[in-house]
């Protein structure tokens, strides 16, 4: 990579000073990113995943008045192999609404 680099520096293009230059900033990242933990890549693709999911359901869910109810709703989503009557629904309260 080294070499890639220095090869890009020598030429007399502005683009590729620049892209040197960038190389060169991200170069342990990038090494980082061809790290291998047995046969998978390793990335934070699955948390990006998750957490990407979980503002989805914020953003549908803004009628939520108490959040231990959201977080019940989120771990139930996101543990489909557990049946509701696992999830701890003792400090869901729901608040009473005032029709006026």
């Amino acid at each position: 990579m080294n070499d890639w680099i220095n090869r890009l520096k020598e030429s007399s293009l502005k683009e590729f000073n620049n892209l040197a230059g960038m190389f060169e900033n991200w170069k342990k990242e990038i090494i980082n990113s061809f790290i291998r933990f047995g046969e998978r890549r390793l990335h934070n693709g699955y948390i990006e995943g998750v957490i990407n999911h979980i503002k989805e359901i914020k953003r549908i869910s803004y009628w939520y008045r108490n959040f231990h109810h959201l977080r019940a709703r989120i771990m139930y989503i996101f543990n489909d192999d557990v049946p509701l009557s696992k999830v701890d629904t003792t400090i869901i309260k729901r608040k009473k609404r005032n029709n006026k």
